[in-house]
């Protein structure tokens, strides 16, 4: 009897009973002149294909629910990573710091924990608390300092169980999916009635765990749940039977709660003796940041195989982006060395991170990635971290199409292209080490529609420049750099100036210990132990004042100073790309973007100015301001009373090939770029500061890429899309009427 076989590959419920059908009815079987279609024969088929079809299914499931790539349920997908030694992000709260002030301040000696301030954000009431006591003197210009206050955004929770040395399964759950697992405190007592507590730290590494450590695992259970685990008199210490084991945790909204700016006191403090204290506010607060969202399946997924990959240490790029993604609400992080910096800063590891609205690493979040990297990276490294800056692109987009193609009439194909080019910035760009291409931008225009027929675009460029009053300080001779170059142990007073959170300030020489003299508390580094040489501040100071100021102690210069002469006197505005310098105007802002010098006319902006001698590849910042009659350029040179002249005066150098703005931070006089000397002046006239005005360029290429720590964005608000129908593509005589227009590569003057 001639065989077949059953074909047993397919899944398809249909295709399943049409190979059991066929393999009935092949030639020379015994059922080959039955009727399939019959009732009852069809009934059994149907029970036979489904019988197969449901374990075909179960068994796909089952070998695929085995793979961390391809399983779909949560508790898979977790499991597989735990074989990994990875362990999913839990919720993370938002955090802020708070100072506080009243007519009652003087009495105020602690804030007890679990204190409790309010604040609301997109209309939602949130409640901050304190997770710790906090005691020290917390009145304005106390000293030793005034105590700040770190308050977390969620509640206080506690569960208790009691060990069981006979239970074979000792895992303690957490019942709140809201936990924040990094606010956990794990404590053991004896029994109920003593408060002898041992407390338990989380477990880290191996090598320091020993029979007698107090510490304790922590994992996420099928459940969804985290539970806690202990030690097994091996590897970590048990505890002893009957021990009652309390679990305190923080149960958080997590991101939602970020961007809180404003906090009221719901909780009552009271004095040293227990009087409460009526008039207690808070005075200053940092924007609450840091909190984050429970990991998904898809980021565990991702997560995982890199963080083995690391193998929970900080040595290469992959090494510190996995720590770094792990350990805070970054969703983009580029990491490069010091040796590729500009300029090259030699035992230097740089950072940047954003999270995913673009919003920057808070200085809470900074200090701890910096506590952490220490702990896991090359000990004679210093790790700096700077915020990304932000290059917005921007076009003049010129399309033909063929309306007998489309139903689109001009307004509504500009729209339609518009969305196309935000669906190509959203997927190609707005991350680090992203590139522009400027082809495949043209393909996807083209893509929009098939009565697309050509497309030309032009492509710019710009950057914002804030007027902030580190830039604007007109009596420091170099406003990011404390040179302590010869001297001994004593004061650098700064001059009088405000700066705030987030400063940065470069110390050109090997200091090991900087003190703010007006809060002595706030020292940046350790005694014998070498800082990083930008230092950002962590909160507000003023300088200036007699007992304001830097001390430091001064233990003799770095060997490679990374700043040239050049750039201790000017600060630089970077792009990463060569400029046009085909373009009159090399850098320049819009005329309705406009600013004022010296508190009089609101028309003035930048331009360039090349004058005769001046080195190839340069250019000279100017600002100006146009005559109402004539249209002549006048130029601005710091003084109100000349504001009206028509010979350039000079406020920064412009190197077109590197792509680079040196913004005059104080007057230098300049002989490298040409043949004469050209005096840059000091940026002292603009006096609005937080004032930001965009500075626009035109690339010399039309692909850019971002470097470092620069991220590119388009900016579609200022993006001009102009749709017109192709004549020609009407013209039934297959005649180019001579009225035919092209579009310009270039701007038409």
């Amino acid at each position: 009897m001639a065989g077949k076989k059953l074909n047993v590959t397919e899944l398809d419920f249909d295709t399943i009973k049409v190979n059991i059908k066929n393999y009935f009815k092949r030639e020379g079987g015994a059922y080959r002149d039955w009727d399939f279609e019959g009732s009852g024969l069809n009934h059994l088929l149907d029970i036979l294909a489904y019988n197969t079809h449901y374990n075909a299914i179960l068994a796909h499931l089952a070998v695929n629910e085995g793979f961390l790539s391809s399983a779909q349920l949560r508790k898979n997908v977790v499991g597989r990573a735990k074989t990994l030694g990875y362990l999913p992000h839990s919720f993370s709260a938002s955090t802020s710091t708070l100072t506080l002030s009243g007519s009652d301040i003087s009495s105020l000696s602690t804030v007890p924990k679990n204190t409790i301030f309010t604040s609301s954000v997109g209309g939602n009431s949130y409640s901050f608390i304190t997770t710790e006591s906090f005691t020290g003197s917390f009145a304005p210009g106390a000293v030793p300092s005034r105590k700040e206050i770190l308050v977390k955004e969620g509640s206080l929770k506690t569960v208790k169980y009691t060990y069981d040395a006979s239970d074979t399964n000792r895992r303690y759950e957490i019942p709140d999916s809201n936990v924040d697992i990094n606010a956990i405190k794990v404590t053991t007592f004896p029994n109920d009635n003593t408060s002898d507590a041992t407390l338990y730290t989380r477990f880290t590494e191996l090598s320091t765990a020993t029979s007698t450590t107090d510490i304790y695992f922590i994992f996420e259970n099928p459940n969804g749940f985290y539970e806690v685990e202990f030690g097994d008199g091996v590897v970590g210490k048990k505890p002893q039977a009957g021990a009652v084991i309390a679990i305190e945790y923080l149960s958080t909204s997590g991101a939602d709660a970020n961007g809180a700016t404003t906090f009221n006191i719901s909780s009552t403090l009271t004095n040293s003796v227990g009087v409460a204290l009526a008039d207690i506010v808070v005075d200053t607060a940092t924007i609450s940041s840091g909190g984050g969202d429970r990991e998904t399946i898809e980021e565990i997924r991702f997560n995982a195989p890199l963080s083995f990959t690391s193998q929970d240490r900080a040595v290469t790029v992959d090494d510190y982006k996995t720590e770094i993604l792990n350990a805070s609400d970054a969703t983009a992080v580029s990491v490069w060395g010091g040796e590729d910096n500009d300029p090259v800063d030699l035992g230097a590891v740089y950072i940047s991170g954003k999270k995913s609205d673009d919003s920057l690493l808070s200085l809470n979040e900074k200090a701890s990635l910096r506590n952490l990297l220490r702990d896991k990276g090359v000990l004679t490294l210093r790790h700096v971290f700077l915020d990304p800056n932000f290059i917005y692109l921007y076009f003049d987009v010129f399309t033909r199409f063929n309306p007998n193609l489309t139903t689109l009439n001009s307004d509504s194909m500009a729209s339609a292209i518009l969305s196309t080019i935000t669906n190509f910035d959203n997927a190609n760009l707005q991350e680090y080490n992203s590139i522009f291409r400027f082809s495949k931008f043209l393909a996807r225009i083209d893509a929009t529609s098939p009565a697309i027929l050509s497309t030309a675009a032009r492509v710019y460029a710009y950057r914002n420049l804030v007027f902030n009053q580190k830039l604007l300080e007109s009596d420091i001779e170099t406003t990011d750099i404390i040179d302590l170059s010869g001297r001994a142990s004593a004061t650098q007073f700064l001059g009088a100036a405000n700066y705030t959170v987030g400063n940065t300030f470069y110390f050109k020489d090997n200091v090991y210990r900087v003190k703010s003299l007006n809060n002595p508390s706030a020292e940046f580094g350790t005694a014998g132990v070498e800082p990083p040489r930008d230092i950002e501040l962590d909160t507000d100071y003023t300088m200036g004042a007699a007992a304001s100021g830097f001390t430091y102690q001064y233990i003799g210069k770095f060997s490679d100073v990374a700043l040239s002469d050049a750039q201790k006197k000017l600060l630089k505005l970077e792009f990463t790309f060569k400029l046009d310098s085909d373009e009159a105007d090399i850098v320049y802002s819009k005329e309705g973007e406009s600013f004022s010098v010296m508190g009089g006319i609101n028309e003035y902006r930048f331009g360039t100015h090349r004058p005769e001698g001046i080195r190839s590849g340069f250019a000279l910042l100017t600002i100006y301001r146009k005559d109402d009659t004539s249209g002549e350029r006048l130029y601005y040179d710091g003084s109100p009373a000349s504001d009206s002249s028509t010979t350039p005066k000079y406020f920064g150098i412009v190197h077109i090939n590197k792509g680079i703005i040196f913004l005059g931070a104080s007057a230098v006089t300049e002989s490298a770029i040409g043949t004469g000397a050209y005096t840059i002046l000091k940026l002292t006239g603009i006096k609005s500061s937080g004032l930001t005005v965009k500075i626009f360029t035109r690339p010399a290429s039309n692909d850019i890429a971002s470097k470092r720590n620069f991220i590119i964005d388009i900016d579609e608000t200022s993006t001009n899309v102009t749709a017109e129908i192709d004549t020609a593509a009407l013209n039934v005589t297959s005649r180019i009427s001579d009225d035919y227009i092209t579009y310009n590569r270039d701007t038409p003057d």
